[in-house]
């Protein structure tokens, strides 16, 4: 007999005191007129507390979970949130799939816009809750649910989702594709990369429908151990299958159909193809330039405008007979990259690469005059001194002096313009000054007159009557000579020094120029690999930094796509039931136009490292200290009132101080439900094969 899962025994908890709202009640009842009255005036995606369902939840998410289609229909209307999230983190949809409700709710919740994935704080999507109606199942494939997410913790459901799949499978080309794709995922986890290329050799270019991602998009988006040879022999298959160039031309009309939530996977695939290429066609470029500009003139997400820039500055470099490039395109590229150079929160990467295509398209006659009116200022002196790459640098340097001289000749040509004004204003007042003469000579007016008309016309012209006043070395003078400043000594900054491991970093960064560091909120750090300490396969960095305070810190930077990981960390950072020395600390957090920032208490080794440098194999002793040392540090995060699991426990994310051993890396971690226990998860060391960005 096919086994049962009890979802609501896996979901958070919520303990309801309250007694259900009234609002509620008239949608458990069916009575929609009361439900009017009452609604009036009130905030229609507030969350009220409703005893059936032991959660505090919005008016829309009683109505679709007590399946009343003629209220969901009414507060739609009045302009309901489909993805606003309950206490318990739940969507609408996940009390779709939850309560087993008409299908129609659920294709009126789609259409309102809801997100056939739910919300990523769950540990279940709604496809997964709804595994057993093959109708709900269908109409949110269609709407883009995505088979592959959580896949794997389940494999009842897995299986289950299969079949209803292949059944459609039969019937249409869209679920047939849907079908292919989720193979394809299950043997990129399940297979080596050999093996996949071989198997899945005539569909790589085959477009995912939901999606948009090709195959081989696919394969250039994968993190983690075969990240490197996945990306080597995607390249040599469309080398040797004479695709690059067919391939590269394909991203870019697919560009503005992929859903955002995918679009940095296919800017990612279409840059790492352009920096393998050694030339790209003149034809190729003209057609990848405009689909690239016409993101950044939508106003897309700052996180994605860094692969756009250093996308278009591999083409510029990339292409060697830009001829037929017209005034217009270049000057279309301008428009939108001028500004990157100028907006506050930018990263200095993102600038340097904006100044450097500026650079590269500097030698066009139109654009000197172009890109001067649009305000280019010159390159900021922190990026003339900042980065490693010496050619980038010297580009830069470069592009100064050719904006240097272009404002010396502005100004002179301006100078030269204003002197013949003044030259034609002189003449014109002489001319009058003559006739006024003759004037009065005719009419015998008084020689003192004349002379009173002559000056008040010249200090028309002229209205600096006071005397210029020399500069010299007369102590009596009010001019003084100008001495220019020469010390330009960094201002060191607050450092509480703690670290012994990290001292000779933590020292530079504490007397670093200012023009060299990047400042947000009250965090200091370098963007440079001698101050990066950690990599995450989850695209995640780890920097050493300072707060304000002079708090050393690591600082953990994830970017804005893969957002909700760090806020979730975040959140169970900020737990005061995990203020122990055994949970690494929240310290602060910060954000930009790019990426999030967390603060975590900075420790000298993790657990790998130290038992790898500093342990011997026979130190018993030790080790079992270790141990110990480390359960004490998951009965913090097991404990009855805490509620959280791990999930990802290994040495690398057991960090260890002077004298104590910190758990790390919660962004993995879920509300767990303690009344029974662990036999629904079990402890086990959560191992990450591969992240695949689908």
């Amino acid at each position: 007999m096919e086994h049962k899962i009890d979802f609501q025994e896996l979901l958070a908890r919520l303990v309801i005191s309250e007694p259900t709202d009234p609002i509620i009640k008239c949608i458990i009842n069916n009575n929609l007129e009361r439900l009017k009255k009452l609604i009036r005036g009130k905030d229609i995606n507030a969350l009220y507390p409703c005893v059936e369902l032991q959660d505090e939840v919005t008016p829309l998410m009683a109505a679709v979970a007590f399946s009343n289609q003629e209220i969901c229909t009414f507060l739609l209307g009045k302009g309901a949130d489909p993805n606003k999230p309950s206490k318990r983190f739940l969507a609408p949809l996940h009390y779709a799939g939850l309560r087993k409700v008409p299908v129609n709710i659920v294709t009126t919740l789609l259409e309102a816009k809801a997100d056939p994935n739910g919300l990523a704080e769950q540990p279940f999507f709604p496809i997964q809750l709804a595994h057993d109606r093959d109708d709900i199942v269908k109409e949110l494939l269609k709407s883009g649910a995505l088979m592959w997410l959580n896949h794997g913790v389940h494999p009842a459901i897995d299986q289950k989702l299969a079949r209803i799949i292949g059944n459609f499978a039969k019937e249409s080309e869209f679920f047939s594709k849907i079908k292919l794709f989720l193979h394809f995922a299950q043997a990129i986890r399940q297979t080596s990369p050999t093996d996949v290329f071989k198997h899945y050799d005539l569909h790589l270019l085959e477009e995912n429908p939901q999606t948009h991602l090709t195959m081989i998009d696919m394969c250039f988006n994968i993190e983690g151990a075969n990240e490197d040879e996945y990306f080597q022999k995607a390249i040599k298959w469309l080398n040797d299958s004479k695709k690059l160039v067919s391939y590269v031309e394909d991203v870019s009309k697919r560009l503005s159909t992929v859903p955002l939530k995918f679009r940095a996977g296919a800017l990612k695939s279409l840059y790492r193809v352009v920096c393998a290429m050694k030339e790209i066609p003149n034809e190729v470029s003209l057609t990848l330039i405009p689909e690239l500009v016409k993101l950044l003139s939508s106003k897309t997400e700052d996180y994605l405008v860094p692969l756009i820039i250093v996308t278009l500055y591999g083409i510029t470099q990339k292409t060697k007979d830009k001829d037929r490039w017209s005034n217009s395109d270049l000057e279309e590229i301008c428009k939108h990259i001028v500004p990157c150079t100028q907006r506050k929160g930018y990263p200095y990467e993102l600038k340097m690469y904006a100044y450097a295509l500026l650079a590269d398209l500097y030698t066009f006659s139109c654009v000197p005059g172009y890109i001067s009116s649009l305000g280019l200022t010159l390159v900021p002196e922190g990026l003339l001194i900042w980065g490693s790459d010496e050619n980038l640098k010297a580009k830069l340097r470069d592009l100064n002096m050719s904006l240097d001289r272009q404002r010396s000749v502005s100004k002179s040509t301006s100078e030269d313009s204003k002197d013949s004004h003044l030259s034609e204003t002189k003449r014109k007042r002489k001319k009058k000054i003559k006739k006024m003469k003759r004037t009065a000579e005719k009419q015998d007016i008084p020689k003192e007159e004349t002379d009173t008309q002559e000056n008040n016309a010249c200090l028309a012209f002229n209205t600096s009557s006071t005397p210029v006043e020399e500069s010299g070395l007369d102590e009596s003078s009010s001019v003084k000579p100008f001495h220019p400043t020469t010390d330009t000594s960094p201002l060191q900054r607050k450092w509480l020094k703690v670290s012994k491991r990290w001292e000779t970093q933590l020292e530079k960064l504490a007397n670093v120029d200012e023009c060299k560091v990047y400042r947000v909120g009250n965090l200091t750090l370098i963007n440079d690999d001698y101050f990066r300490i950690a990599k995450g396969s989850d695209g995640s960095e780890v920097f050493l930094g300072l707060r304000d305070d002079g708090t050393e810190v690591a600082i953990k930077r994830m970017i804005r796509s893969n957002y909700q990981f760090l806020k979730r960390e975040e959140g169970f950072l900020r737990l005061p039931e995990l203020d122990s020395s055994g949970i690494v600390r929240y310290m602060d957090f910060a954000e930009d136009s790019f990426f999030g920032y967390l603060a975590l208490q900075l420790c000298e080794y993790t657990l790998d490292e130290y038992i790898n440098t500093h342990l011997s194999k026979d130190d018993t002793h030790a080790l079992i200290k270790i141990i110990e040392e480390v359960l004490c540090s998951l009965s913090v995060l097991h404990g009855p009132t805490t509620k959280v699991l791990h999930r990802d426990i290994k040495p690398q994310n057991v960090l260890i101080g002077e004298v104590y051993y910190s758990i790390a890396q919660l962004s993995l971690s879920l509300p767990l439900n303690i009344k029974h226990g662990f036999h629904h998860y079990g402890f086990k060391i959560h191992m990450h094969y591969h992240k695949v960005i689908f």
